[in-house]
């Protein structure tokens, strides 16, 4: 469970502007590009639209492609300006604002592309860049946390017949974090770059779904409380191929949970990307008719509905211990993925789902066709060969601040509860005081940590001599 949060900040307000580079054949300058924009409490809104391309200001400072009789356009929309609360922090958290184009009369004619503007909240972080440590050196452009424009992009051909290009981009005036905030929310940003090597069979295109990732962090009974600050996401789908781009951000706001469960989580834990090529398209399961022909009644299949069918997929972790040490606070990693789905019994359980035996037609030929399924699953292993394929999984982490070491965090909780002890202290019996134990659910702060001591505090008085607490007098 997330520590309660409370939003003590100064106010702070910050502007955004939206920038759009396009090239395009003239036949479609009359495209218009829209996508909706946030409201003060970080909800989705109503569309801010820019366009129709051709009357957008001509972009001299860039080539792209479409060649010598392409036009290139960059346009700017001031979005507004908005105070920066806890809110609207996890609205820009989560946003993925999908981006439209529409051309003349109103017809909506392709865009699957979403901006998400979740890394905007690392702006403003005091981590040494790689062109800082070394001079000299190139800027980076796959860095998740820029230095130069605070902005959150997107770019690839939309597929409309004469759109060569679409870039679009979210600038604000300021960090939207202060380094208070940041120090305090501690946002981190992880994102899926690519998937490599996958295999890829010819009739994965045909039985099943698009490939898509799954992220979430791997936890144990001491970071458990992460569970709520860094819920499982999952990315857009992606066509079969060999090679999966994905290059969507996943964002966690580290701050809302306890850091002594923050820092186990990044030292011994890390994450998960589970990457599901092999999904089945669903499957309809038609109704039983009963003796009577009629369809069935109690204790038969429901109307036609949509099944989860069993599933093979892969997995790749990455443990998060270096991203620590790192003065950068940005990594790449990679990782072998191996195949997951082991769990026959959890295998057997599924299959079973709309394909129960019954004494009605258990003879006949659909019911030995179901009984022949049953004995099959006992041989079933519905994994893929990731290993012979070599397929690898690669991610970029950032963190927007360093978290602090063990001993620091320890200091902060034991200090907490010094403080309260300090506080509630009642003389007991002659030199000897007694405190009240900090503990949740109780009127005040409740307890910031898990190993809150459960006895009640003692410690001995003498004039100016004071002992250290104990447990007992």
């Amino acid at each position: 469970m997330a520590k309660p949060f409370t939003w003590d900040f100064e106010a702070r307000n910050v502007s955004f502007k939206l920038i759009l580079r396009a090239s395009f054949h003239p036949s479609v300058g009359g495209c218009t590009v829209s996508l909706p924009w946030l409201d003060a409490s970080g909800a989705l809104s109503s569309s801010v639209s820019v366009g129709p391309l051709n009357t957008c200001d001509a972009d001299t400072s860039t080539t792209g492609p479409g060649g010598r009789g392409a036009s290139r356009v960059v346009a700017e929309k001031d979005l507004g300006s908005f105070n920066v609360t806890l809110d609207f922090v996890k609205g820009i958290q989560t946003a993925k604002l999908p981006i439209t184009v529409s051309a003349e009369g109103d017809q909506t004619v392709a865009s699957e592309a979403k901006l998400s503007l979740g890394p905007l909240l690392l702006a403003g972080s005091n981590a040494l860049s790689p062109e800082t440590m070394r001079p000299g050196e190139m800027s980076r452009s796959k860095r998740l946390r820029p230095t130069s424009l605070v902005s959150a992009a997107w770019t690839d051909t939309i597929g409309v017949a004469g759109l060569y290009s679409l870039e679009v981009s979210v600038s604000t005036d300021t960090p939207i974090l202060s380094p208070e905030m940041l120090e305090r929310l501690m946002p981190a940003c992880f994102k899926v770059e690519m998937v490599r090597g996958l295999p890829n069979e010819p009739w994965l295109p045909k039985h099943c779904e698009e490939v898509y990732v799954e992220v979430y962090p791997k936890l144990s009974n001491a970071s458990e409380a992460l569970s709520e600050a860094c819920p499982r996401l999952r990315s857009e789908s992606r066509p079969h191929n060999k090679t999966a781009n994905f290059s969507e951000p996943v964002v966690w706001l580290l701050g809302l949970a306890p850091p002594h469960a923050v820092r186990e989580w990044l030292q011994h834990e890390g994450l998960v990307v589970e990457i599901h090529d092999r999904d089945p398209r669903p499957k309809k399961v038609e109704p039983v008719e009963g003796a009577d022909g009629a369809a069935g009644g109690e204790g038969d299949e429901p109307p036609p509905e949509v099944k989860k069918a069993i599933h093979g997929h892969g997995v790749a972790r990455f443990p998060l211990g270096p991203l620590l040490e790192s003065k950068t606070l940005e990594l790449s990693l990679r990782a072998d993925v191996f195949p997951s789905r082991g769990d026959k019994k959890k295998r057997r359980a599924e299959a079973m789902v709309g394909d129960s035996l019954r004494a009605s037609g258990l003879l006949d030929e659909e019911g030995r066709q179901r009984i022949a399924r049953r004995a099959g699953l006992d041989k079933r292993e519905d994994t893929a060969d990731y290993h012979a394929s070599g397929t690898v999984c690669t991610i970029r982490a950032a963190l927007a601040f360093s978290m602090p070491k063990h001993w620091q965090i320890q200091e902060v909780e034991e200090g907490v509860h010094r403080s309260h002890w300090e506080s509630t202290e009642e003389k007991a019996d002659g030199d000897v005081w007694m405190a009240k134990t900090l503990k949740g659910g109780e009127s005040g702060p409740s307890s910031p940590t898990a190993w809150a001591p459960k006895a009640t505090p003692f410690r001995a008085k003498l004039g100016d001599a004071t002992g250290p607490w104990r447990k007992t007098r």
